[in-house]
C-alpha cells in the first residue's frame, strides 16, 4: 500500500489588500485618531476583522446619510455618486478614500458622457463603485453584466464606451466587450 503525500501547501508571494484600500485604511485610521472617532458611509472594506480594528478606535459604520451624526464623514474606497457627496457636503465635512483607480473609472465615466456616449459599466449594478462610477455618466448609462441588456436598448445609443468595475475579472469582460 502506498503512503500518502502529504498536501503541498504554497504560501502566495504577496497577500492582502490592494493599495487602494490598503491607502484608504490608513486615512480613515488617521481621520479616526485626529478626531477621536468618525463614520463612515458604508463598510470602507469587505473584511470584519478589519471593521473590528477600526470599530475600536472609534470608526462607526453608517449606511445611509440620515444616521450620519457627526460632522465628519469619510466614504469608502468605493467611491461614492457626484449627488450623493453634494447632499452630504451640504450638512457635513467629506473626506475621500476613493480608491485612485475607481477614481480614474469615475473621470472616464464623465469624460465619456460629456462626449456624447453612453457609459456601460460592466458590474453589479448594486454595488457602491458601479453607482459612484455610473453617477458620473450623469444618466447617461446602465450598469450590467449581461450583453442582453445592452442589446436590448431602445434605441440602441449609437456612441457606446464601456467601463468595468475595477473588482471584475479582466478576462470576463474582455468577453462581454466582444458580444
Amino acid at each position: 500500500m502506498a503512503a500518502k503525500k502529504a498536501p503541498v501547501i504554497e504560501k502566495a508571494a504577496r497577500t492582502g489588500f490592494c493599495f487602494g484600500v490598503r491607502q484608504a485604511i490608513n486615512l480613515l485610521e488617521k481621520v479616526a485618531r485626529e478626531r477621536g472617532g468618525v463614520e463612515t458611509l458604508g463598510a470602507v472594506v469587505h473584511n470584519q476583522q478589519v471593521l473590528q480594528k477600526l470599530a475600536e478606535i472609534g470608526v462607526r459604520v453608517v449606511n445611509n446619510i440620515e444616521d450620519i451624526r457627526g460632522d465628519t464623514v469619510v466614504t469608502s474606497s468605493h467611491g461614492i455618486s457626484p449627488d450623493l457627496e453634494e447632499k452630504i457636503r451640504a450638512r457635513h465635512k467629506v473626506v475621500s478614500t476613493t480608491c485612485p483607480n475607481v477614481q480614474r473609472a469615475q473621470s472616464a465615466a464623465a469624460e465619456l458622457a460629456e462626449s456624447g456616449f453612453f457609459v456601460i459599466v460592466y458590474g453589479d449594478a448594486d454595488h457602491p463603485e458601479v453607482k459612484g462610477i455610473l453617477g458620473r455618466a450623469k444618466g447617461k448609462g446602465l450598469a450590467t453584466t449581461d450583453e442582453q441588456a445592452v442589446a436590448a436598448l431602445e434605441p440602441l445609443p449609437r456612441k457606446i464606451g464601456i467601463l468595468s468595475q475595477t473588482t471584475q475579472v479582466p478576462a470576463h469582460f474582455r468577453e462581454f466587450v466582444k458580444k
